[in-house]
């Protein structure tokens, strides 16, 4: 497994009020894993804020990314959150990787 960030690249595919669809882009030799939890924050009066999880959600997702390969994740809000989300602009922290995104 490597840790060097330079191969991998992640896009947001689409984000709608359901779900989010993250592609993972690895352009190196070694097998990437990586499971630990998100953060989702959403824009509010120029400041970040975090959106809460349902109570008692497993809110970690555990992913590879296979060398050489393109892996699409998907992230459906009623499993984490307990609802889909309202509009806005949001921000994702997964892995060692941000991204912002906005949801119409």
């Amino acid at each position: 497994m490597t840790d060097n960030k330079k191969d991998i690249r992640v896009k947001v595919m689409s984000a709608n009020r359901k779900q989010l669809k993250l592609k993972l882009i690895n352009k190196g030799n070694i097998d990437y894993c990586f499971g630990e939890e998100f953060i989702l924050k959403k824009r509010v009066r120029n400041k970040w804020k975090k959106v809460q999880f349902k109570e008692k959600v497993g809110f970690r997702i555990t992913m590879i990314a296979w060398k050489k390969k393109n892996t699409v994740v998907k992230v459906k809000w009623k499993r984490f959150f307990g609802r889909n989300l309202p509009r806005g602009k949001y921000k994702i922290k997964y892995a060692r990787f941000y991204k912002t995104f906005r949801i119409k």
